[in-house]
């Protein structure tokens, strides 16, 4: 009987014991995860905000960038514009000039083919010649303002394919090949301004020749009206041709750095 109230004893006492245990253990858990989860969170809210700091830095650094760039574009845009309008105004002088100082030479042989006409006995031919004169003088400045124009429009989108270039080389892109080819084609455009230059400075004025063959000389003056305008367009045409290398060039280096290609054909 003895015996059996001492084991009932010990076995009150190990329940007792485990329960204890068990209260300290998850009393000591949850003091653990009282202490423990806030650090955590308190931790990884500091890394998330940190985070968060340098991506809004970045976003501000690479938008001070791009409007720094778009502020540099926009000033060479301008200046660009400009020098065209100058160079413009420098062409429409200096083709003025050239007619000018070739006026006094025109007055002279058309007062030599009146003359001329007269001594032959053709007076009745000279208002008829004279209005002939008169139309191919017109032809003559038409031809110099659309050919000019012409120089004008391929200039303009050489200044595009400059630009274009400039934004490339700013964001430290090899831009070697379109800048070679821009220099060929500003070498192409100023031989095709002095070509106009030089048939603008033409004179193309009726003859009477010693055989008195006017027709002859209506012809050979026309012919050479028209190898004369011919010649400045092609001096135009191999500028063409050298802008829109420029313009393969720039969308290679466009394709080469992964940028989008822009169509800039004249």
């Amino acid at each position: 009987m003895l015996h059996v109230l001492v084991g009932l004893l010990l076995m009150c006492f190990g329940l007792q014991t485990q329960t204890y245990a068990a209260t300290l253990s998850g009393r000591a858990s949850t003091q653990e995860m009282s202490l423990g989860l806030p650090g955590r969170i308190q931790k990884s809210s500091s890394v998330s905000n940190t985070f968060s700091q340098k991506t809004r830095l970045n976003s501000t650094n690479e938008k001070q960038e791009t409007d720094e760039v778009q502020t540099r574009l926009r000033e060479r845009i301008t200046e660009l514009q400009a020098l065209q309008d100058q160079r413009r105004e420098e062409l429409r002088v200096r083709i003025e000039e050239a007619r000018n100082q070739k006026e006094g030479e025109r007055e002279q042989q058309r007062q030599k083919l009146r003359e001329r006409l007269i001594q032959l006995g053709e007076q009745q031919k000279l208002s008829r010649i004279e209005d002939m004169d008169h139309r191919l003088n017109l032809f003559h400045q038409s031809s110099i303002q659309r050919l000019t124009h012409q120089i004008t429009v391929v200039e303009e989108i050489l200044n595009k394919i400059i630009t274009s270039t400039e934004e490339l080389s700013i964001k430290n892109i090899d831009v070697s090949e379109p800048e070679a080819a821009i220099g060929a084609a500003q070498a192409a455009i100023t031989a095709a301004k002095s070509s106009l230059e030089a048939y603008a400075g033409a004179t193309y004025v009726f003859t009477v020749p010693e055989d008195g063959n006017f027709g002859t000389s209506v012809r050979n003056t026309i012919a050479d009206i028209r190898e004369g305008t011919r010649m400045v367009q092609d001096r135009i045409k191999t500028a063409r041709t050298a802008v829109k290398n420029a313009v393969v060039a720039l969308a290679g280096a466009r394709n080469s750095s992964g940028g989008e290609i822009q169509n800039d054909n004249p």
